[in-house]
């Protein structure tokens, strides 16, 4: 299973290189939801991704993100689980 990962526009001529096309990956929106700069950055590099790798279907680990436009991508999102302390 392939990650999804970006550090900005300086890196999407190289983050997203040797990612088979067409295929299943998987990113994250935890750290994002609660702060604007990282949330459009979020946006940003998920865009390009979708544009470079063109998956069929990508694991979503997080909530937010509903109005982002995946394209024709299947997304399965999969919420976070809040820790219980004492248990």
């Amino acid at each position: 299973m392939v990650t999804l990962t970006w550090a900005g526009p300086s890196s999407y001529s190289f983050c997203f290189d040797g990612i088979p096309r067409g295929g299943t990956v998987a990113t994250s929106t935890v750290g994002v939801l609660n702060d604007k700069d990282a949330s459009d950055w979020w946006r940003e590099g998920m865009f390009e991704a979708l544009q470079e790798v063109r998956p069929s279907r990508l694991l979503l680990y997080g909530g937010g993100m509903e109005d982002f436009d995946f394209g024709g991508c299947a997304v399965v999102r999969y919420k976070t689980r809040k820790f219980e302390r004492g248990k």
